[in-house]
């Protein structure tokens, strides 16, 4: 990038690197990158590795990423929460509730997530947990009703990284209809 375009690579260059990587699975290549680097790689390449880890299932990977970013950033729930995605995708309940109590004895949370919709060219932001919006009930309706038109149309949500052991595919739908990721 240097030789070439006379631009010295940034952090974020790097954690872009590595989030492109990772979700094509080509995670050897990621962890050579982020351990070929003179300098710390920084939370941003950490969690861009972490992220991947959540689409591939790597326990292995994201447990030296989440070490990395426990040091980084101790109070940053978000990584906590991926950690715990991850050994739910695995099954490892045992590792799920650790890490829960983990969050729970720093007192963390989780920030909601928000998504973002644009209607007749104005952008509206929708947060998963918003009890200050006086529509949230209709708003709540209109996305169970989008959801079911979306399953309808073939849509299947990702339900692998839930971190409970439902019964059913409809109990599954329904807790992930709250989640700001569709």
């Amino acid at each position: 990038m240097r030789r070439e375009h006379g631009i010295r690579p940034s952090v974020e260059h790097y954690a872009c690197i590595v989030d492109l990587l990772g979700r094509v699975n080509r995670l050897k290549e990621a962890a050579r990158i982020i351990a070929d680097r003179r300098d710390e790689p920084g939370a941003m390449v950490w969690g861009a590795l972490l992220g991947s880890r959540m689409i591939h299932c790597n326990v292995e990977l994201a447990k030296k990423a989440s070490r990395m970013l426990f040091e980084l950033e101790p109070t940053n729930a978000g990584n906590y929460v991926l950690l715990a995605g991850i050994y739910a995708e695995a099954k490892m309940w045992d590792e799920v509730k650790r890490v829960k109590k983990v969050l729970e004895e720093k007192g963390l949370q989780k920030v909601p997530g928000c998504c973002w919709i644009e209607a007749k060219k104005r952008v509206y932001s929708i947060r998963s947990v918003d009890e200050v919006n006086p529509q949230i009930e209709l708003v709540h309706a209109l996305v169970v009703k989008l959801s079911e038109e979306m399953m309808e149309q073939g849509y299947v949500p990702e339900t692998k990284s839930v971190l409970y052991e439902l019964d059913t595919e409809e109990k599954q739908r329904r807790m992930l209809l709250g989640h700001s990721e569709k």
